[in-house]
């Protein structure tokens, strides 16, 4: 990627992740979702010298027939155990999140499992799973977009942070980062 002085090369060590395909109106949605990748590769801002980058990622990968009116929040992230245990989650709430056979998941040391329905607070702050356990998050960068095309709108809005708390399972986040996101489209 190369925009506004930053030039950014990344390889992904992708894998086959998890996939749902969900009824969404009268229409369905398919996605693959695959979280703590390994992410390596080096990163120049404004012409300076290249630095090495090793991160974990996630991939989301989504094509489908949303029903003309949608609206959805979703967070995704990695972290880690208070005992170094790698973490990833991918949560949503309004599309492809069918009681079972969604996309939600959360990764304990490289491994998915589907985890229950959750709910978001309307500002994003938190996430809350069937099972009582709360993910707490900090908005430290947003972004927004708004548009209205008459037949087409969209509201978007996708703040990246910090995540504390307990991912759904009662899975004890030491320190996670990632991003939430609500999205109200018409089209």
């Amino acid at each position: 990627m190369r925009d506004s002085g930053v030039l950014l090369d990344l390889s992904l060590d992708e894998n086959e992740g998890i996939q749902a395909l969900c009824p969404h109106g009268r229409e369905h949605v398919w996605t693959r979702k695959q979280a703590g990748i390994p992410a390596r590769g080096t990163l120049a801002l404004d012409g300076g010298p290249p630095r090495q980058i090793e991160a974990l990622a996630v991939i989301d990968d989504t094509a489908g027939y949303h029903a003309r009116v949608t609206e959805w929040r979703w967070s995704a992230g990695v972290g880690a155990a208070p005992d170094g245990t790698p973490l990833a989650w991918n949560l949503v709430a309004g599309v492809n999140d069918p009681p079972v056979g969604s996309e939600r998941a959360v990764w304990v040391a490289g491994k998915p499992s589907e985890v229950a329905p959750v709910r978001f607070a309307e500002n994003l702050s938190e996430i809350v799973a069937a099972d009582g356990s709360r993910l707490c998050f900090t908005t430290e960068a947003e972004r927004h977009r708004r548009e209205n095309l008459l037949i087409v709108r969209s509201d978007y809005r996708a703040p990246f942070g910090v995540f504390s708390g307990t991912l759904p399972g009662h899975i004890q986040l030491a320190h996670g980062l990632g991003v939430a996101e609500h999205h109200r489209a018409y089209w």
